[in-house]
């Protein structure tokens, strides 16, 4: 009867000692980069570097696989588009991981947004926008506009150069960069008020990545317009 509790105590000890113990130190990831960090449109190759310590085992996702070694050291890897490398550094105590990045350039365009025409009396309305494909972001300085008169003469009382009411368009983002609304169109007064002509507008964009053109996309048909501008 006196060994019950003796068995009670030596079971109690056992079963702290299952539940103690550290479980070590996972690996630490100094740097991981991918050089250069941006291409040029169609991609290239990219050197990618690592320095590791405490890790017994390292890999690359993106096709990339095991690398050594496990300490400090570089492989090379294709990229074609937009890349993020995962790097995961593994050991007893666990798995630790950090990426690497790397941009491919592509297009910057312009696109304009708003009615197909516009007649006598209309008002005007139309949204420039700029998309950068780019891996830098892109600064707008100006927006202009060229009316070609396709028939009759006419002129446009509006400014033809504005500046953009958003210039900073961050890569990879569509931005806005004016949305332009003018008063109606119409005849200026004269001796006879009657302004027939019909016309298209090119636009041009200046930005820090050169000039960005494209036709409007709409036409101006005043024939005949007898609406007196105020």
């Amino acid at each position: 009867m006196r060994k019950l509790p003796t068995l009670m105590l030596i079971a109690g000890l056992s079963l702290c000692g299952c539940s103690s113990g550290g479980g070590g130190t996972e690996p630490q990831i100094t740097s991981f980069t991918a050089t250069p960090a941006s291409l040029p449109t169609g991609g290239g190759t990219v050197t990618l570097a690592w320095n590791v310590t405490g890790a017994t085992s390292l890999s690359i996702n993106q096709g990339v696989g095991a690398v050594s070694p496990a300490t400090t050291g570089s492989t090379t890897a294709s990229v074609t588009a937009a890349t993020a490398f995962l790097l995961s550094a593994t050991n007893a105590a666990g798995t630790v991981t950090a990426t690497a990045s790397v941009c491919v350039s592509g297009a910057v365009s312009l696109a304009v947004t708003g009615p197909s025409s516009y007649t006598c009396g209309a008002l005007f309305e139309a949204q420039f926008a700029v998309t950068n494909g780019s891996c830098d972001t892109l600064t707008v300085t100006s927006i202009d506009l060229v009316d070609i008169v396709n028939s009759g003469t006419c002129s446009a009382s509006a400014p033809s150069s504005y500046s953009p009411t958003t210039a900073s368009v961050p890569a990879g983002e569509t931005v806005t960069v004016l949305n332009l609304q003018t008063s109606a169109f119409c005849c200026t007064p004269g001796p006879t008020c009657s302004a027939v002509c019909s016309s298209t507008t090119d636009v041009s964009v200046a930005t820090s990545a050169g000039s960005l053109t494209t036709d409007a996309g709409y036409t101006i048909d005043l024939m005949n317009c007898g609406t007196i501008c105020m």
